[in-house]
């Protein structure tokens, strides 16, 4: 299944060429939005996904108020971590305040998303630790990583660890792309429902149209705090607690020799 009905930000992170000509193994880790509006035909997909845990992004808040749909009594490892402090940026909470505000237009949602992804890497390096972690242990079954809408906490998250995996920028970019198509805004759905309620103004929808998008910059705002901060990928996820022998075993488990 390429997708979710009830969740078209789903999808397989497996299947990318790395730059010596390895494919990362498919069915291990799954990205996507939260899982809620599943159909039936969803649930019995993810049932037999084999899914064993769940790295959520979100504030453990929202985690709670807005838990993932599951069919039948699953028994998931599931990792949720407090934000670190300046987090408040990745919230509903934070964007419904920004869009309440009559001078908040397009050109500021756009300034604010690239500050907000230049904080990414400080405020998930624990969240990276957790993730590698759990990917280097021997028998882990398959993870899934997520957030709100699975663009941007997620999108960061897993261009990280493809490209740890040797998987090429171009590569990742077309991944963390894909959200733009599968993600979409439309009058009705429910992210307009939930930030701007019911009349809203033109300037409204249009700023929330560049805060439900994705755009190589905002990536590239993140990956270039990476190297400016650290020097490199590698160094980054060091100082997040990742040990050289750990980054070792988890390519070993998704590409291989």
């Amino acid at each position: 299944m390429e997708t979710l009905q009830g969740a078209p930000n789903f999808r397989d992170l497996g299947g990318s060429l790395t730059a010596a000509g390895q494919v990362v193994r498919r069915g291990r880790v799954f990205r996507s939005q939260r899982l809620a509006g599943l159909s039936q035909s969803d649930l019995i997909w993810l049932d037999r996904s084999g899914i064993a845990a769940v790295l959520d992004l979100r504030t453990p808040a929202d985690s709670s108020k807005r838990p993932n749909e599951w069919s039948g009594d699953r028994a998931l490892r599931t990792i949720v971590l407090d934000v670190a402090s300046g987090g408040e940026a990745a919230t509903p909470q934070y964007w419904r305040r920004r869009l309440a505000d009559p001078a908040f237009d397009p050109a500021q949602a756009r300034d604010e998303m690239l500050a907000l992804y230049k904080a990414l890497p400080r405020l998930f390096a624990r969240h990276m630790e957790m993730l590698f972690a759990y990917l280097a242990e021997e028998g882990s079954g398959p993870l899934l990583v997520h957030c709100e809408a699975g663009k941007d906490r997620t999108g960061f998250v897993c261009a990280a660890l493809l490209l740890s995996l040797g998987v090429p920028k171009e590569a990742v970019y077309a991944d963390y792309l894909l959200s733009a198509q599968r993600y979409v805004l439309t009058p009705g759905s429910h992210a307009v429902q939930r930030l701007l309620g019911d009349g809203a103004s033109e300037r409204m929808v249009a700023a929330l149209k560049e805060l439900m998008t994705v755009y190589p910059a905002y990536l590239e705002a993140a990956l270039t705090e990476v190297d400016v901060h650290h020097g490199s990928l590698e160094a980054y996820l060091l100082h997040a607690g990742v040990s050289l022998e750990r980054q070792a075993r988890v390519r070993w488990h998704l590409v291989g020799e």
